[in-house]
């Protein structure tokens, strides 16, 4: 599991594409070349369609992350005027982090190079940043914590209708 911390006014398909571009870069320099990165609900009828090694980083939990909840609000000077803004709200977004291929060995070597990865970037470095994410838009860096899972995990792979697999 992969939890990472960014503001509401972010757009997940930003934190998505940012991802997808870390872990797609950081793979090939390790040899994994020709993964294909998926955010899908890991179900048999997905799975089964799979033709390639393929990480799946199913975002399966959001929550606000009220230990970063802060009550100063902003201001913001335009054509003269300043303006008063809220805070953003600051989500934990919880990630499945699966490896998928033909054997199951292969699987465990991907997986294991996706966690070093992620276990090498506490911090999503700022190149990799995509969308509203990107140049410096954000107060704060953009952190993940792999390993916080929530909950049975057999719940969880009942839930999405898939079976049980290391993630």
């Amino acid at each position: 599991m992969l939890t990472v911390n960014v503001p509401l006014n972010t757009m997940l398909a930003d934190l998505d594409e940012s991802l997808r571009g870390l872990l797609k870069d950081e793979l090939e320099r390790h040899g994994f070349e020709g993964v294909d990165i998926a955010f899908d609900a890991p179900s048999r009828e997905w799975s089964s369609q799979l033709s390639k090694p393929t990480v799946n980083l199913f975002l399966y939990d959001l929550r606000e992350a009220e230990s970063l909840r802060t009550s100063e609000w902003s201001r913001i000077q335009r054509e003269g005027r300043t303006f008063e803004g809220r805070p953003p709200m600051v989500m934990e977004c919880s990630y499945a982090v699966t490896a998928w291929t033909q054997a199951v060995e292969d699987e465990h070597r991907l997986l294991s190079q996706v966690l070093a990865i992620f276990f090498a970037y506490p911090e999503l470095p700022k190149d990799k940043l995509n969308g509203r994410l990107a140049n410096g838009s954000q107060a704060w860096p953009i952190k993940g914590r792999i390993g916080q899972g929530k909950g049975e995990k057999s719940d969880f792979w009942s839930a999405v209708g898939g079976q049980y697999k290391g993630s």
